[in-house]
């Protein structure tokens, strides 16, 4: 048998100083890093549908990528910023319009009965009359409209022409696409 020499080279898995493995680069994990930049895209795409669930779990998700610096490090960063931005955002909207669409909600359930009530008085519901408040004023304005009043009338004709009433149980509407117009008044904005 042939005696070995100090130069030569044995792997050494115990981790001994083995040259020869020395130079393989180390695999870091980017499914974090994905998985946060994938999210946050579904939140965009989604929007607001499911923001917070997204958002809160690309932010999670982002950022243990990022404080185990694991691999990704640019995917988890823009998962973080576009998941953060969007969650704010949301947060924004669903605060400043929160009466409004619990309002339009409120519509959309008992169209028939404030559509009735409106065809038979001529005004707007009681639900609804809150909005003649001047601090509501700028909105509909902007929208072309000197009052909430003329909103509500052509909100209503709108409604009636989009969504057919159901002649056979005569109280429930269902959706109807012969009206190819869907902007209420003449003056539409410029954003």
């Amino acid at each position: 048998m042939e005696d070995y020499n100090s130069n030569n080279v044995y792997p050494d898995y115990n981790g001994g100083n083995n040259q020869q493995f020395s130079n393989i680069p180390e695999k870091k994990p980017k499914w974090a890093a994905i998985t946060s930049f994938v999210l946050s895209i579904v939140t965009i795409i989604t929007c607001c549908c499911t923001t917070y669930v997204t958002a809160v779990l690309s932010l999670i998700f982002g950022i243990i990528s990022l404080a185990k610096k694991w691999g990704g490090k640019g995917l988890a960063i823009a998962g973080v910023i576009i998941s953060s931005i969007a969650l704010v955002l949301t947060i924004v909207i669903n605060t400043a319009f929160a009466g409004i669409s619990n309002d339009i909600e409120k519509f959309a359930l008992n169209a028939d009965g404030y559509i009735d009530e409106y065809e038979r008085t001529g005004e707007v519901p009681d639900d609804f009359a809150k909005y003649n408040d001047e601090k509501y004023q700028w909105y509909f304005n902007a929208m072309g409209y000197d009052s909430f009043d003329g909103f509500y009338d052509d909100f209503i004709k709108v409604f009636e022409s989009t969504y057919s009433k159901n002649n056979s149980s005569g109280s429930d509407y269902s959706y109807s696409n012969d009206n190819n117009s869907s902007n209420f008044g003449e003056n539409p904005v410029d954003i």
